[in-house]
């Protein structure tokens, strides 16, 4: 850190916060700006905001355990609830926390962010996990009538396609013209194949091919053949 920058850290605490956010969301810069967000909380220990803001930017660039406890200690600091929420539930996800206390974390979350579709296609695929096929499907509804990006909308079409009984080739083509944009899928959606696994192997073998499909490694044109045989 420069003396310049340390300087604007001893500065109150929304000049920590402002230069952080400029660091990372228009220059990009993580590692200046985690260390001015760390520095902020060294002389402004209970400014929740600063707690988030670093546990919130520390998930995106995976750092799981560190960003969790920055979460905690936002909450404990008063911190925006319901972005607190937000985050820590789906940090929980990210750290691969056990099934029902994610489950718990994201229904707290839900209930403060009701709009936020992709909290709500996260809960999705844990309750797809589950088991509990009627939630998990009202989820679904309730995630698509949202608004989900384009990344969101495949993982989407691959839980209609694996616990649904969507007709398959509307979806294929949805698919189709997504990763024709360029758009990938960057969620890991293993664990639903693995759930079809148990019951229908040769489902679970065709999931695996759509998954490899959606994350860019096998060629998009398979879906076609592959639409003309599905059975959901």
């Amino acid at each position: 850190m420069t003396a310049i920058e340390r300087g604007i850290v001893y500065l109150k605490e929304p000049h920590p916060f402002n230069f952080a956010r400029f660091l990372h969301g228009v220059k990009s810069d993580w590692v200046e700006a985690s260390a001015i967000l760390r520095a902020g909380i060294a002389d402004n220990p209970d400014s929740g905001r600063l707690h988030l803001l670093l546990g919130e930017r520390g998930l995106i660039h995976g750092e799981g355990p560190a960003a969790l406890e920055n979460l905690r200690r936002a909450r404990e600091k008063g911190a925006d609830q319901a972005r607190v929420e937000c985050a820590f539930a789906c940090g929980l996800h990210m750290a691969g926390a056990d099934v029902g206390e994610c489950l718990a974390a994201y229904q707290v979350a839900v209930a403060l962010n009701p709009q936020n579709a992709a909290l709500r296609l996260n809960l999705t695929q844990l309750l797809f996990l589950r088991r509990d096929d009627d939630e998990a499907n009202r989820q679904l509804h309730e995630a698509l009538r949202g608004g989900l990006d384009d990344g969101a909308m495949l993982e989407a079409a691959f839980y209609q396609l694996a616990h649904t009984a969507a007709e398959p080739a509307p979806v294929f083509r949805d698919v189709a013209e997504r990763l024709a944009r360029g758009v990938r899928l960057r969620w890991n959606v293993l664990p639903n194949i693995e759930r079809v696994r148990k019951d229908e192997p040769q489902k679970a073998a065709l999931l695996e091919i759509v998954r490899k499909v959606m994350v860019g490694e096998q060629e998009p044109a398979i879906l076609d053949k592959m639409a003309a045989n599905w059975r959901p």
